[in-house]
């Protein structure tokens, strides 16, 4: 059976933004990605094969959980081992995904297309890939991996991750369906304003810990001082006693 001229589009659209996964994950953490060697031949295969059966057989609520499991599958037995790497890796790559799709819907509602049309739906993995690579250029997914880690490596119990992820993905879920039933411009202005929200709740988060490690240099500097008030102290008493010793001893 010949495959539909629209699942060949997805296919082969699915294929350029896949080679920009791989690039991407391996640029974040500078090393060198070989498209030659079989082994990537074979899991950029793979790939596309999953995610073509995603975006064509599975449900739109659940595309995106589909989505966002099995790049972080791929990352993990294939990119960082490490667990939590992995998936601020992923959120990494989801932002700057997120961004580059606003900016090319945001085009597309200037020239006045339909954002909803197949044709423009499949080639905004082509244009994403495009403008990611831009991003990269200018280094931008590395600023944004390099504040999350910063932002995230004093916090002792990292599954709070876990389950602010699974907050943002039913939010996400929830609005599917809603955005396919509004214009672009309304959910343009949507997104940016989450954008706006979840950016300022970053930046508050951040400052809050800086605020909290400053306050904790204090402290320990205080402690720092009162220690060796203590031992200057010490060192007196036991001076002033050893004079007291002789004193008596003279009389």
């Amino acid at each position: 059976m010949m495959l539909s001229f629209n699942t060949l589009m997805y296919i082969s659209t699915d294929i350029i933004l896949n080679i920009f996964c791989l690039y991407f994950f391996n640029k974040i953490l500078n090393k060198k990605i070989n498209f030659a060697k079989l082994k990537t031949i074979l899991i950029l295969i793979f790939m596309t094969i999953v995610s073509t059966f995603i975006n064509i057989q599975c449900p739109r609520l659940f595309k995106f959980i589909f989505s966002f499991a099995f790049m972080l599958f791929i990352i993990y037995y294939f990119v960082e081992k490490r667990f939590f790497a992995a998936l601020i890796l992923l959120i990494t790559f989801e932002i700057t995904i997120a961004i580059c799709e606003m900016i090319y819907t945001g085009i597309i509602s200037i020239i006045g297309l339909d954002y909803r049309n197949i044709f423009l739906s499949s080639l905004s993995n082509v244009m994403v890939a495009i403008l990611g690579l831009i991003m990269l250029k200018f280094k931008i997914p590395e600023k944004i991996y390099k504040f999350i880690n910063e932002s995230i490596k004093d916090i002792k119990n990292k599954d709070v991750l876990i389950y602010f992820i699974m907050i943002i993905m039913i939010i996400m879920i929830s609005t599917i369906e809603i955005y396919m039933q509004l214009s672009l411009s309304i959910v343009l202005i949507t997104n940016t304003t989450m954008a706006l929200v979840v950016t300022y709740i970053i930046i508050k988060f951040a400052r809050a810990k800086n605020n909290l490690n400053i306050i904790n240099n204090q402290y320990q500097t205080s402690i720092t001082s009162l220690k060796e008030y203590e031992d200057m102290i010490d060192k007196y008493r036991v001076t002033n006693h050893e004079n007291k010793n002789e004193l008596m001893t003279i009389r």
